[in-house]
């Protein structure tokens, strides 16, 4: 009877821990495969334990596509250029939005991307030191540049197009020199006028810049009565335009802003540390774009999706036991090595011991909102209906002819 007891306890001590492995492995491969490859509310180099690569600049969910922003005065780049590097190597970034830049024409691009990941888009102020603009995009991306009228070769701005996935985004980057006598006055005129001329109706714009106006209460769109702060609110209720940041981005002024015509477009916004030794702090930010439509050129594709039902626990369980975790983490010293080889191990004991299957979906279909769908449906049930009843009139007639 008390051997009959103990192999019973131990029956059931084994099925309970292999239930729980069960458990461990479910929980595990759902939580991996929903991970963020970067948490957008993290500072620069906080990333989940996966490292940012190349590959990861953008992140697509269904039908929304996630673009990584950064946004900074730099106060020259030359001086900050191997930090600079750093940021646009090591990270996850899409598109660099900068101002005064400090460039000219006898610095070429290749210096400041020399391995040509992203497209350069610049605006220098010419043979001066100080100020100009510069857009670095990720070349996953097509860019198309957007001549200005000759009356606003004066304004340090950019403006382009961004193509993703069928979505357009009109971009501009903007500096304003920090002055306010009647010269500056004229400047802020035109540089509204570009704006308003070249804000695009059918998608949506996103202006980005130091625009040097810290006495714009934010919360309130409301400002002092100072003509160059009135002008920018001006703009910005007329165009319906929203305003992101709303932290301080130069001790306690915030003078870096992100406008757009899309009050849904951002999905973070949050301050980082300044690159060197700049007083502006860099704000991050993420775009998320939604695209109906995916490319048509793209083929169709096969998704495998695994089998739980069907998987052998006590194989997994088994083969992890196996493992020899010390050398394991004695091979794996940092905690971010010892993680990705953790979740290696992991990977292949899913792979060994639990089945997949695969489908074939087509990625050429065209996603409709919901009531378009309702339309298309309800037009091939009339379509159908119309069939009908011109049969039955064909038969009627052939039967009265007969």
């Amino acid at each position: 009877m008390l051997a009959s007891a103990d192999s019973k306890a131990v029956e059931k001590a084994t099925h309970h821990k292999l239930q729980t492995h069960k458990l461990l492995i479910v929980l595990f491969v759902e939580t991996e495969q929903k991970k963020p490859l970067l948490n957008p509310d993290s500072t620069f180099g906080e990333t989940n334990g996966n490292l940012p690569t190349a590959a990861s600049h953008c992140i697509q969910t269904n039908d929304h596509q996630l673009l990584y922003c950064c946004l900074f005065n730099a106060q020259s780049l030359v001086n900050k250029i191997r930090e600079f590097h750093v940021l646009i190597y090591g990270s996850v970034y899409t598109m660099f939005f900068i101002t005064e830049s400090w460039l000219s024409d006898d610095i070429s691009s290749g210096l400041i991307d020399p391995m040509q990941k992203y497209t350069v888009i610049r605006k220098d102020r010419g043979p001066a030191r100080y100020g100009g603009v510069a857009a670095l995009v990720s070349r996953q991306y097509d860019t198309v540049i957007i001549d200005l009228a000759v009356e606003f070769n004066v304004l340090e701005v950019l403006c382009f197009d961004v193509i993703c996935h069928g979505c357009k985004i009109r971009t501009f980057v903007v500096y304003r020199p920090p002055y306010y006598d009647a010269k500056a006055q004229h400047y802020m005129d035109l540089l509204i006028k570009c704006l308003t001329k070249y804000i695009n109706v059918k998608y949506a714009n996103i202006i980005v810049g130091d625009f040097n106006c810290p006495k714009v209460n934010w919360v309130g769109y409301t400002s002092c009565n100072d003509y160059i702060h009135s002008k920018l609110i001006n703009l910005v209720s007329t165009s319906s335009l929203c305003q992101f940041v709303h932290f301080p981005t130069r001790g306690d002024n915030l003078l870096d802003l992100i406008l757009s015509t899309d009050n849904q477009i951002l999905n973070t916004v949050s301050p980082m540390p300044p690159l060197g030794h700049s007083d502006h702090i860099m704000v991050h930010f993420t775009l998320e774009l939604q695209c109906y439509e995916t490319p048509r050129h793209l083929p169709d594709r096969s998704e495998s999706t695994y089998v739980w039902r069907k998987a052998d626990y006590e194989g997994i369980a088994n083969y992890l036991n196996n493992i020899d975790w010390y050398h394991l983490v004695y091979c794996n010293p940092s905690a971010e090595c010892a993680w990705k080889a953790f979740v290696a191990v992991v990977w292949n004991a899913v792979d060994l011991y639990v089945p997949k299957r695969t489908s074939v979906t087509n990625r050429c279909r065209k996603h409709y909102p919901t009531d378009i769908r309702k339309s298309i449906t309800k037009k091939k049930r009339l379509g159908e209906s119309t069939a009908e009843i011109h049969l039955i009139l064909i038969a009627v007639s052939d039967t009265e002819t007969a």
